[in-house]
């Protein structure tokens, strides 16, 4: 993404892309709206006129673009062409009357919203690299290789406001009472010129290698920047000290944007990604080394995560990630394999060697566990407890399902599964009644069909098997997650090709598919209201579980393997290899 505007109402933002595509956010939520304008080419630079008037896109070429919010494709008029020969549209700006052009040969023009071409300026020596309006739209800060300067709208007066701190301008942006200018240099610095007599200026070492990108707050109090580092920082305008730093994005930044309330920062990326901060500081997501993160569970009432690493071990955390707890074990060593929680977080189940194990949360791991044995040779390979805390299933290498009492702690059940020990057991769902539970196995056949899989429900009564009432549904498919809706009425299901299904429990019918057009879906969770559904994989969406729209989508570094949902339906947690995410949903 190389560009991010916001709409002065702050309801949306519009990133554009090298893709020719200019996307429509929720600046919130991360939901993408109905604009979905595509360009004649890669699109590189975006400004968005004051009260929702229209926007401006550019890239390769000397055309450009104006649109409204309210159409897609075609764009309402196409303007240029800018600068010379063989020069392309580097930087925009727009104001309610205006538009300002800075191409690649340094040449800066004004043109009207009709595309009548008004002025040009030419600073032979020194190129313009950049430009923004005044809140008022009366005058422009242009910023260039050497030098700032401030210009009339019409360009017929200028002012010089002195040298660079000795590379060219990248960014630059304009306080919203005018009072001061601040630019991001190439050589990492930040100028803040004041616009007051005697124009003192001041200077901010603010990142490692060019900062590229600048946007001052709506009280003019504080500023944010972007670099080639891959940083977006919070600066105070007075003091110039950092409030905050965040490790933004894989590659460089480049555009950073505040909403209209200042209490978001919005940053775009070479990495693909929107990144939505909380300008206070980084509650909104955290991201970094995410030391292999596999697989998140919500604990009891939330206030610890259980995180699974793809190494086998468990540890838990708070919900921004900050972990309270070594990896969860026993005096015999870490627990490798699956783990699971009672409903309200007092005691958890773990597999260990050829048990499992029970313990308290708080329990000291010299301290004996309850054990359940399995069997010789046999081990756990997913568990789930009973929504009443009172039973325990466990998918056993065998391929066989055991239930167990919690109390006293005594084996009720052994359930054959039906392809036995040539499938490995990914996952167990129970429903919210406990009337029946659902287990998830794959087995791998040769030839092009690869891994299949097989759904076993297998209904119950106070814990124990009815006998003879089991579904199965089998796909010729790898899937890749299993949750139940919170009235029981509905099985779901992901899969490696993008299919998030709902089945019927009780016949094992389809009842709907949708697929996620982004790829792979790698585990997904209901919310406690049971209207929407997550679904983790190149983005974190979010679904209506009714209609099968989508309601929500939020791109992280790479791939997130699991989500989850807060007990209060209104956050969303989900955890890929880059680390531990923490979203707000607001539907």
């Amino acid at each position: 993404m190389w560009s991010v505007g916001i709409r002065s109402d702050g309801r949306s933002l519009v990133a554009v892309g090298a893709e020719g595509m200019a996307r429509g956010l929720d600046p919130e939520s991360g939901g993408e709206f109905t604009l979905d304008v595509r360009g004649p080419g890669r699109f590189a630079v975006l400004a968005v006129a004051p009260h929702n008037t229209g926007m401006v896109t550019g890239g390769p070429g000397r055309t450009f673009h104006t649109w409204t919010f309210d159409r897609a494709t075609p764009p309402t008029r196409t303007l240029g062409p800018a600068g010379g020969r063989r020069a392309s549209v580097r930087a925009l700006a727009a104001s309610g009357r205006r538009i300002a052009t800075v191409a690649t040969d340094g040449t800066l023009e004004i043109w009207d919203w009709s595309g009548n071409h008004l002025a040009q300026n030419v600073q032979p020596g020194d190129q313009h690299t950049c430009v923004a309006f005044s809140p008022d739209g009366m005058w422009l800060a242009v910023g260039s290789h050497r030098r700032v300067r401030l210009m009339s709208e019409d360009l017929t007066r200028v002012q010089d406001r002195g040298p660079t701190g000795g590379a060219p301008v990248n960014a630059i942006a304009i306080a919203r009472d005018g009072s001061w200018i601040v630019s991001a240099e190439a050589n990492g610095d930040l100028q803040i010129r004041d616009e007051t007599p005697p124009h003192h200026t001041s200077g901010i070492s603010a990142h490692k290698g060019p900062a590229t990108a600048v946007a001052v707050s709506p009280d003019s109090r504080w500023l944010a920047s972007g670099g080639e580092d891959g940083t977006v920082a919070v600066w105070d305008r007075r003091t110039r000290e950092c409030r905050t730093r965040y490790s933004a994005h894989t590659g460089p930044v480049h555009a950073v944007a505040i909403t209209p309330d200042g209490t978001r920062v919005i940053s775009t990326g070479e990495d693909g990604a929107v990144r939505v901060w909380d300008s206070r500081g980084p509650e909104r997501i955290r991201s970094g080394d995410g030391d292999g993160m596999w697989a998140v569970t919500v604990v009891g009432d939330a206030e610890l995560l259980a995180v699974a690493h793809r190494d086998g071990s468990t540890r838990l955390c708070d919900p921004y990630g900050d972990t309270r707890s070594s990896p969860l074990s026993s005096r015999h060593g870490e627990y490798r394999g699956p783990v699971a929680f009672a409903p309200h977080g007092s005691w958890y189940a773990a597999g260990h060697l050829h048990s499992v194990e029970i313990k308290t949360i708080d329990q000291s791991a010299v301290t004996d566990p309850a054990v359940l044995p399995l069997g010789p040779s046999t081990t756990a390979q997913a568990l789930a407890v009973s929504p009443d805390g009172r039973w325990l299933a466990i998918a056993d290498s065998a391929g066989a399902l055991q239930l167990w009492n919690r109390l006293p702690e005594a084996r009720t059940a052994t359930v054959p599964g039906q392809w036995g020990a040539g499938s490995r057991a990914h996952a167990i769902t129970v429903a919210p009644d406990g009337t029946w539970l659902a287990v998830l196995r794959h087995r791998y056949r040769s030839g092009r069909t690869g891994t299949e899989s097989l759904v076993q429900v297998v209904r119950l009564t106070e814990g124990c098997v009815v006998a003879d009432h089991q579904i199965h549904i089998h796909r010729g498919e790898k899937l890749t997650g299993l949750a139940v809706t919170p009235d029981g009425s509905r099985l779901l299901t992901t899969s490696l090709t993008g299919d998030v299904s709902q089945w019927d429990p009780r016949t094992g019918a389809l009842r709907t598919t949708v697929t996620d057009p982004d790829g792979p879906v790698n585990a997904l969770a209901v919310s406690p209201d049971g209207k929407w559904i997550a679904t983790a994989g190149p983005l974190l969406r979010v679904w209506d579980i009714v209609t099968g729209r989508t309601a929500a989508g939020v791109r992280a570094e790479g791939p997130l393997t699991s989500c989850a949902w807060l007990p209060d339906g209104h956050g969303l947690v989900a955890v890929g290899e880059r680390g531990l995410y923490l979203h707000e949903f607001r539907p």
